[in-house]
């Protein structure tokens, strides 16, 4: 069923895109979407609306979130966020906001293809006398026996849509709070790449040293470091001759050829100084 519903609503939209562009979704293209249609409906989303008052100075002195749940602030930080506002006279905002409290005080009944967060939005939205984004709503199946015979299909407003049009349309904008959580995110992601790479950085030189235990090694380039046990500082000399002792996954214990004195020293930091890293 949702597959069927998915080919449907994909059917629709390469036929908007062959009236605008004379051209049609390869079977590629049109099986990706349809996959990518399907995966995203179980990704639901939210939807809310906020009413805000402004004093002389254009401040905001007053939050009124015009939900059932009250307030509606679970959300306003998620990253993947579009906004649309407008401006409303004195009347249309307290139109607004006495719509919110009434269904505040006796909330409909929830159905995720019926009255849900974005059909909310659209409500108080029109009781302030604005028009609701169009786009925001897809075609759905009003039951089984819709999605086999193609008849009673019906506008299910949904938080995904509402997103795609308010971003097609060029009104809206990302709310500082959601910016601020992609940067977050954005950092995290390099972070755990850069860590991700020093892990396999440090894996590659253990893997390097343990192949060649009691084997010598010639520094390609002047090697100043710090001993790991004395914290006492040396110099490798370029050309200088090394014998790999033993390595774990932290120390790797070295010793100039001839010499007695082992040293102790990052493998990774060794690795480059040999040429490898």
């Amino acid at each position: 069923m949702k597959r069927q519903a998915a080919e449907w609503v994909i059917d629709q939209e390469e036929q908007k895109q062959l009236n605008q562009s004379g051209q049609a979704m390869s079977a590629p293209e049109k099986l990706k979407a349809v996959n990518d249609l399907i995966d995203g409906s179980t990704r639901v989303g939210h939807a809310w609306i906020k009413l805000v008052a402004l004093d002389d100075q254009n401040q905001a002195d007053l939050s009124v979130a015009g939900m059932v749940l009250y307030p509606d602030d679970s959300h306003e930080d998620d990253p993947d966020q579009m906004s649309l506002d407008y401006e409303l006279s004195s009347k249309q905002y307290y139109k607004a906001l006495t719509r919110a409290q009434k269904l505040l005080e006796s909330p409909p009944e929830y159905l995720l293809t019926g009255y849900n967060c974005t059909a909310f939005a659209k409500d108080i939205t029109q009781s302030a006398g604005q028009n609701f984004p169009k786009g925001a709503a897809m075609r759905v199946p009003a039951d089984e026996i819709t999605a086999l015979v193609g008849v009673g299909w019906k506008d299910a407003y949904n938080p995904n849509s509402l997103h795609k049009s308010i971003a097609d349309s060029g009104a809206g904008y990302v709310p500082d709070a959601a910016k601020a959580t992609q940067q977050r995110e954005q950092q995290r992601a390099q972070d755990a790449a850069l860590r991700q790479a020093r892990e396999q950085s440090r894996g590659n030189a253990i893997s390097y040293f343990q192949d060649r235990v009691g084997q010598p090694v010639t520094m390609q380039n002047d090697f100043t470091f710090k001993d790991i046990m004395t914290d006492d500082e040396y110099t490798f000399t370029k050309n200088s001759v090394v014998d790999i002792i033993s390595v774990d996954n932290y120390t790797l214990t070295v010793a100039e050829s001839g010499e007695w004195q082992n040293y102790y020293v990052d493998p990774v930091a060794f690795y480059k100084a040999i040429g490898q890293g």
